[in-house]
């Protein structure tokens, strides 16, 4: 069997050739398994990596005496950007930051030198400090990769250089130009044997939560006839013939659903999870189970049954003059991944309640909040077997431009909680609410305003300086809450997504669409061919769940 060798870095490997070994080596590697595999074929996946990022946030990507390239883990503040202790640095000295190159709107990228490298007339751009001979992002300063930008605290001067209060703002880091040099960098500059020397640190690029994880990614729609499992290896047969061997697959993470080349996210599942989601209880601790037949990949769990006990088997009769009636619903389990919606025909009108459950999975979950309640109960994690005191929020999505989303939805993006003081929500003992000041306001708020949101979510703003309260609001449309949380110590995410907001007299039968449109909330069954050797079609009826033979 040929063997295809990919670089150390991060790739996207579609395997589609017959009799074909596919090796990843260092790096985080996505292989997509869909449509695009070859009808019959052999192909067997394995990765050598063994040097995973997940607890790192920064990455040498090239260093020597003069200067050093860096990746930085996205979004995280105040983080260790290079230990200089390398560097011959005279005893009783200080490395000091002397100026930063980057890219000034309407201007090309070019050095700016401050005063200790950050302090200018006009104010200071507190990018960087200096700690224990490190180079660390200073407490409120992050990048951005997605959108290019590095957020940072900036305090402006006036003109008798009295410093304002600070503020943090952003400013670009790279540009749509190949032929400029336009990554972020940062000069110091220290003492060697008495002598002046400078260092040159680049901010090149980014990696993100997924470390150097290696991901097989089952692409929505594929069907997989059979699969054989053990505790650290599965094989996967597709509807078009072709055979799937993964080598040491306890060391992948699977994401069902998922089309990395769509830019769409699926259900991430480990190898064990996994298992279960093709029909095993649990993997075995020897020798090999096999899966469920004819599994349609989804981001939903597939429908899970058990017929060892059905009472009919084939060729059997029923005696003339008799019947007998199965209830279907005892042979067949709605599937685990798709959790309870709200019942609204357990109340009389949405007065009664104060959140709405919309859609919940086993990795996000879609709600919808009263108007004008503070500090509500949300949504109730306990579900996730959460470790305890491990959940937190980690981060927020929403615009923050306000209404430049009508010129580009580029403006959404996801920041770390509390990086503008900001206090949106609260997570306690597994439950996520409203902060005690957070509450939604839809009614009345003007047209100007919905031409980008529904509703303004108001919460309590702690001053950075003066710590002063005040209200302020950020719009709630396409907002999302991201928890993080151990379960049995493996580190986990959720993501709680606000749909809508409501009022007392909302008709309930608006989301009752939504719950019917998205939330598979019970089963129903229905006969698609009665035909049978030994019964006329009318001795075969359906209702609901309850099967009857006449």
């Amino acid at each position: 069997m040929a063997t295809l060798n990919f670089n150390a870095g991060n790739n996207i490997i579609v395997p589609n050739e017959n009799n074909t070994t596919y090796r990843g080596l260092e790096g985080g590697d996505t292989y997509v398994i869909s449509k695009a595999t070859e009808k019959n074929s052999k192909i067997d996946i394995v990765d050598t990596s063994t040097h995973p990022l997940k607890d790192k946030n920064s990455l040498e990507i090239s260093k020597n005496d003069t200067e050093a390239v860096i990746a930085l883990r996205d979004l995280q503040k105040g983080i260790t950007v290079l230990d200089l202790s390398f560097l011959d640095i005279d005893p009783g000295t200080t490395v000091e930051i002397k100026s930063h190159y980057w890219n000034a709107e309407g201007y090309d990228p070019q050095w700016y030198f401050g005063d200790g490298g950050e302090e200018f007339s006009t104010g200071i751009w507190n990018f960087f400090d200096i700690a224990d001979n490190s180079l660390v992002l200073a407490p409120e300063s992050y990048f951005d990769f997605t959108n290019d930008k590095i957020f940072f605290e900036y305090t402006g001067k006036e003109e008798d250089g009295t410093l304002k209060d600070p503020r943090i703002t952003n400013i670009p880091i790279r540009l749509a130009n190949d032929d400029k040099d336009d990554d972020f960098k940062v000069k110091l500059t220290y003492i060697s044997n008495g002598e002046e020397k400078e260092y040159i640190v680049t901010i090149d690029a980014s990696f993100d939560d997924t470390g150097e994880q290696n991901i097989i990614q089952l692409v929505h729609g594929i069907t997989i006839s059979s699969s054989l499992f053990t505790s650290n290896a599965a094989r996967l047969t597709l509807s078009n013939g072709a055979q799937i061997t993964i080598s040491g697959a306890d060391k992948f993470t699977y994401e069902v659903g998922g089309n990395i080349t769509a830019g769409k996210a699926g259900d991430i599942k480990t190898f064990e999870q996994f298992a279960q989601y093709m029909g095993l209880e649990a993997l075995p601790s020897s020798g090999s189970k096999q899966g469920n037949k004819d599994i349609i990949i989804d981001k939903r769990d597939p429908l899970k049954s058990d017929l060892s006990n059905f009472p009919l088997s084939d060729q059997e009769r029923i005696v003339d003059g008799e019947s007998q009636t199965i209830d279907l619903s005892t042979y067949y389990i709605k599937p685990e991944g798709i959790r309870n919606a709200t019942d609204l025909s357990s109340i009389n009108d949405l007065s009664e309640i104060d959140a709405i459950e919309i859609d919940v999975g086993t990795s996000e979950a879609t709600v919808a909040l009263k108007e004008l309640k503070k500090g509500i109960e949300i949504f109730d994690l306990s579900f996730l077997n959460i470790d305890e005191g491990s959940a937190e929020i980690t981060k927020h999505f929403y615009n923050h431009v306000f209404e430049r989303i009508l010129l580009d939805d580029s403006y959404y993006y996801w920041k770390p909680a509390g990086w503008n003081s900001e206090n949106f929500f609260d997570i306690n003992n597994n439950v996520l609410s409203l902060a005690p000041e957070s509450y939604f306001e839809e009614t009345g708020i003007g047209a100007d305003i919905l031409e980008y949101t529904e509703a303004k979510l108001w919460y309590e703003y702690t001053h950075p300086s003066s710590g002063a309260l005040s209200m302020k609001w950020e719009p709630s449309q396409n907002f999302k809450v991201k928890i993080a949380y151990t379960s049995n110590g493996v580190a986990k995410e959720y993501i709680v997504n606000i749909d809508s907001v409501f009022q007392d007299d909302t008709d309930k039968s608006v989301y009752q669409t939504k719950i019917d449109n998205t939330v598979l909330t019970s089963l129903q069954y229905e006969i698609h061919d009665n035909s049978h050797p030994y019964f006329l079609r009318d001795q075969i009826t359906l209702e609901g769940s309850q099967l009857t033979i006449t």
